[in-house]
């Protein structure tokens, strides 16, 4: 089985050579669910910014097959979005500029939130 995400040796830090993650490995097959768990300040939001291109990793690779979004802990927003919403808004990349989410988007996000 081909994995979705691989994360191979992978290092990262903001001051020279005090890594917050290294030698950092793992995979995310089809199907499965990952949590990134781990006190404050250890790297969860760096590795994930890393996954996801805005941060360059200091040594190792990310490898992905698919796309994924990220919301953060502390996510505020100006108007009351339902639940379902928020969700939709993670598949912004499926959905043409101006239009509505179809009825296979809102089934397929109703799906993720049962499956978490």
């Amino acid at each position: 089985m081909q994995n979705l995400l691989e994360i191979k040796d992978a290092g990262f830090y903001y001051e020279e050579q005090k890594f917050l993650f290294r030698r950092l490995n793992f995979a995310l097959a089809k199907g499965e669910t990952l949590a990134i768990l781990g006190l404050n300040g250890q790297g969860k939001s760096t590795l994930m910014f890393c996954m996801m291109g805005v941060l360059k990793l200091k040594e190792g690779e990310v490898k992905t097959q698919a796309k994924f979004a990220f919301l953060p802990q502390n996510f505020s927003v100006a108007f009351d979005y339902s639940v379902l919403d928020i969700v939709l808004m993670g598949r912004i990349r499926e959905i043409s500029l101006f239009s509505k989410p179809s009825k296979e988007d809102i089934k397929i996000c109703k799906e993720a939130l049962h499956s978490l």
